[in-house]
């Protein structure tokens, strides 16, 4: 999937993007350092997903979205939104 992501960001002229392989229950990134994280039709295929959302969320800036949709079974996928809290 990132050989396919790489190759449709360089046909589309897109290099300010970094690819990155990771485990999503120990992401490589430090605490609040994204304003938007995204995993669409995704979240149902992780080991552990309340664990890889907990480490999502702890990428998230004060009032950061979290994104993305899951399958639930016999329903189709269900899309979801978490917010972090503005600091204050």
């Amino acid at each position: 999937m990132l050989r396919r992501a790489r190759a449709a960001a360089d046909r589309r002229g897109i290099h300010w993007i970094e690819f990155v392989e990771a485990d999503v229950e120990a992401l490589p990134f430090e605490d609040r350092s994204f304003e938007l994280v995204v995993t669409y039709t995704g979240l149902h295929c992780f080991p552990d997903p309340p664990a890889a959302i907990v480490e999502m969320a702890r990428l998230l800036r004060p009032g950061g979205e979290l994104r993305g949709t899951s399958v639930i079974k016999r329903t189709g996928a269900a899309p979801g939104r978490v917010r972090a809290p503005d600091a204050g």
